[in-house]
């Protein structure tokens, strides 16, 4: 009779063939394998899959905005795209007129004002 040839596509599955029936029967096996992902590391197979680790350099940075610290009280951070965005808050502070500026507090995130020596009209 003619021979049966059982392979597998994967190199996590095992295919042999049943002597009884001539039917190819397949089988997980547990080795390395390469997923030809350069992402991944640690590559092996699992349920019939070859799977890796995702490798640190090819994490992203953040997933949501809480994995993004801001670097002082005056800054915001959100995600995006798996980076972590900074922006400086817009402080809606008291306009003092032209002899005072205000400022972020980095400790605080409050409004600072500083006196300055800016020109200014008392209208007389």
């Amino acid at each position: 009779g003619s021979s049966v040839v059982c392979s597998s596509s994967s190199p996590c599955v095992s295919s042999t063939c049943n002597p009884v029936d001539g039917t190819c029967e397949e089988t997980d096996i547990d080795v390395t394998c390469s997923d030809f992902d350069s992402c991944t590391e640690n590559d092996r197979c699992e349920n019939g899959e070859c799977v890796g680790d995702l490798a640190d350099e090819c994490k992203p940075e953040c997933e949501v905005s809480s994995d993004c610290t801001p670097n002082n009280a005056c800054e915001s951070a959100s995600c995006v795209s798996g980076v972590c965005r900074y922006s400086d808050i817009e402080l809606d502070c008291e306009d003092r007129g032209p002899c005072y500026e205000s400022s972020c507090d980095t400790e605080t995130g409050a409004c600072v004002y500083t006196e300055t020596d800016n020109a200014c009209d008392d209208n007389n």
